[in-house]
């Protein structure tokens, strides 16, 4: 199909040749990679594309504003068009995907019919629409950050037997199934769908090479409960650029596969360095918008450095689960675990339905009672659930508060701490408690600047500094400046 529609565009013959876009769409739309596609759109005539909707509608999504406002009012005249809307609806959830809105493009699909109505066959009576609609829904679902229906979407679509030469719809369900599960949900099944995703035949689609590399990322993933080391090692060296839309899971994995090897430094290079290149200013919802302040965040967290960790949230949604989970691990770094506990709460209606994001959720409730002196509250959660928890949540909860740590090893037989993980007896829940004012002040002695100096910098009296370093100096236990950089750098707080 490829190979016809572009010696037609090659040819100008564009009448022929939107017919047989219109004809045979979802061909094209599988068989073409987007920005040719675009091109060879743009350059047939907006007339003569409003003469045909559907190819219209498809050529909507792939336009830059510059390009549709060379269309405005081109499709107005087939807008009431019964067989249309589910084509108008598509458009505007995937030009609001495309422009960084997932959120709202999610919003827009998870009402269509093909995505809610029911699934009474095993082949799609719809030619490959209904598939078509549950892999773009379930995609979208996945990017504003809803796992769950981006799981139960992928389930759906499992359930219709592809058109010959569409099988890569049931591998990319598979992978990326894989990949959610592996992340927030039963990692057993994460495992089944990887076999699964393997034994699906490929097709000569463009999509394939993209879903080659998703599977990349699902067996580091999948490889960090075995081989931490050689996982983290494959996952901070694969490339995010040609995952296109779904790099904030490369993210994930990423910074997940560093805490899990002790590679904390290695894992905040490679995100500080893709953060750089301007990723993040692509979203404008969901994980595209979130991922660097929730990933960073939780560094800052392993650091102790509650200032930092609070900044790096300020990007995040703040009511998306993953933001709950590492705002309560900052109350716990303010000595605040009353707080802790409330926004552990509020994540709790968002996990549900994901199995490893409500363990991981439970933990740091455990986290929060230990904090709080409530020895029997954190041995009841941790009871419920140390048998299922993995690696990273252990390595986090090493990183945090040994204490809480002995009390899984207790309670689930074989779990043993890696030395990578403990950083110091105390864990960062236990280290001394720095102000933010505090924080700063120990920030310009890192600098080698003098008291005076630091004052200045700060907008504050010489005074104020000099009362600062000595509550400084008592919760580090040193007497001088140097003394306190040095234990400043080793506890991470500089």
């Amino acid at each position: 199909m490829g190979t016809r529609v572009r010696q037609l565009h090659a040819e100008g013959d564009s009448e022929a040749l939107v017919e047989l876009i219109d004809r045979e769409i979802l061909d094209v739309w599988y068989g073409i990679p987007p920005d040719e596609l675009r091109r060879i759109l743009v350059s047939i005539p907006p007339t003569m594309l409003a003469r045909h909707p559907q190819v219209f509608l498809l050529g909507s999504v792939f336009m830059t504003p510059g390009d549709r406002s060379a269309f405005a009012g081109a499709g107005s005249s087939f807008e009431g068009h019964p067989r249309m809307q589910r084509w108008m609806l598509l458009a505007e959830a995937l030009r609001a995907r495309l422009d960084g809105d997932a959120v709202a493009a999610y919003i827009v699909l998870r009402g269509a019919p093909e995505v809610v109505g029911s699934i009474t066959q095993l082949i799609d009576p719809t030619g490959g629409f209904q598939s078509f609609f549950l892999a773009q829904a379930a995609a979208t679902a996945a990017l504003a950050g809803e796992f769950a229906d981006a799981l139960a979407l992928n389930e759906r679509l499992l359930l219709i037997a592809p058109r010959p030469g569409h099988e890569f719809l049931t591998r990319r369900a598979h992978v990326r199934s894989a990949l959610l599960h592996g992340l927030f949900g039963d990692r057993a099944a994460a495992r089944i769908h990887r076999r699964r995703a393997t034994e699906t035949p490929r097709t000569c689609s463009w999509i394939e090479p993209q879903i080659d590399l998703e599977v990349r990322l699902v067996d580091a993933l999948l490889r960090i409960d075995d081989d931490a080391d050689a996982a983290a090692e494959q996952a901070l060296q694969l490339t995010y650029e040609p995952m296109g839309e779904f790099w904030p899971f490369f993210v994930m994995v990423a910074e997940r596969a560093a805490i899990t090897a002790g590679r904390l430094e290695d894992g905040r290079a490679r995100l500080g360095a893709l953060r750089a290149t301007g990723l993040a200013s692509a979203g404008v919802s969901g994980v595209a918008a979130s991922v660097f302040g929730q990933e960073l965040g939780l560094d800052a967290v392993l650091r102790g450095n509650v200032v930092q960790a609070r900044e790096e949230l300020a990007a995040a949604d703040p009511d998306h689960w993953r933001t709950h989970f590492v705002e309560a691990l900052v109350a716990l770094l303010a000595s605040n675990p009353r707080r802790a506990m409330r926004e552990v709460a509020a994540a709790e209606p968002q996990t549900r339905g994901l199995r490893q994001a409500e363990y991981r959720r439970l933990a740091v409730l455990a986290l929060a009672h230990f904090a709080e002196g409530e020895e029997a509250g954190s041995t009841a959660v941790i009871t419920r659930i140390a048998q299922q928890l993995g690696p990273f949540d252990h390595a986090f909860l090493t990183m945090l508060s040994p204490g809480l740590m002995s009390q899984v090893e207790a309670t689930a037989p074989g779990v043993r701490r890696d030395p990578r993980w403990v950083h110091d007896a105390l864990g960062v829940l236990g280290r001394p408690r720095l102000s933010a004012s505090e924080l700063k002040v120990l920030a310009g002695l890192g600098r080698g600047l003098s008291r005076e100096e630091i004052a200045d910098s700060l907008f504050i009296s010489a005074n104020t500094v000099k009362s600062q370093l000595a509550s400084l100096y008592r919760k580090l236990g040193v007497s001088s400046a140097g003394a306190a950089v040095r234990e400043a750098t080793h506890l991470d707080l500089l």
